[in-house]
């Protein structure tokens, strides 16, 4: 407990409060530059990745609280414990051992088997099964987003609803619909956990189109 109390838990909380500091850099740093974004989608995104950035500093800042707190609960539980009184141990005196005696074991005559094997016959090898094959039906387009702040799927080609934040790099399967709105390209695409919608064309990768 003594190396908990001194080492790890001071150690850990200074590692999250560095890491909270980190986060509180980037929320400040992203804020900064959500203003200077010439489109107003790239603001949206800027400003949700500030409010997430937020979220882990408050995050990491309650963490290294808890530390702290469990830190100073152990040093002081520590203190207050005594030290352990080691007592002397009683040596208890050696008992003489009685020698065993060697006993005479009766002679087993082993009588040999002569009655003869018969072979085992060794089984043949039957011809595998020839695999059949069956045709696949030809894959969807897929695309990847290329956003660090993420996408936002929308309901139609520039909307404004919004119906789901698409993490960066997640991949989306194409449906072959494709529209221009805004002097923008939107896609109608599907997300990994069901839902479909129209994303910006210039946030994808196409990886097989």
């Amino acid at each position: 407990m003594a190396l908990l109390t001194s080492y790890v838990l001071p150690v850990l909380a200074a590692l999250l409060f560095l890491v909270t500091l980190v986060f509180l850099g980037q929320a400040w740093s992203t804020r900064s530059h959500s203003g200077r974004a010439a489109y107003g989608y790239g603001q949206q995104e800027a400003r949700a990745s500030v409010v997430l950035t937020f979220w882990k500093a408050g995050g990491t800042l309650l963490l290294t609280l808890i530390v702290l707190a469990a830190w100073g609960i152990l040093a002081a539980v520590a203190d207050d414990e005594p030290a352990a009184e080691i007592l002397p141990t009683a040596t208890a005196p050696a008992q003489p051992t009685a020698q065993p005696t060697e006993a005479t074991l009766p002679t087993v005559a082993v009588v040999a088997d002569a009655t003869p094997t018969s072979p085992v016959p060794t089984p043949t090898d039957a011809p595998p099964p020839t695999p059949t094959l069956t045709p696949s039906a030809t894959p969807l387009p897929t695309g990847r987003v290329n956003s660090p702040n993420g996408l936002y799927l929308r309901d139609v080609p520039g909307g404004d609803a919004e119906l789901e934040l698409i993490p960066d790099g997640t991949l989306l399967t194409l449906l072959g619909e494709q529209e221009t709105t805004n002097d923008l390209d939107w896609v109608l695409v599907l997300t990994p956990v069901g839902n479909t919608g129209w994303v910006a064309l210039d946030y994808l990768v196409l990886t097989n189109p």
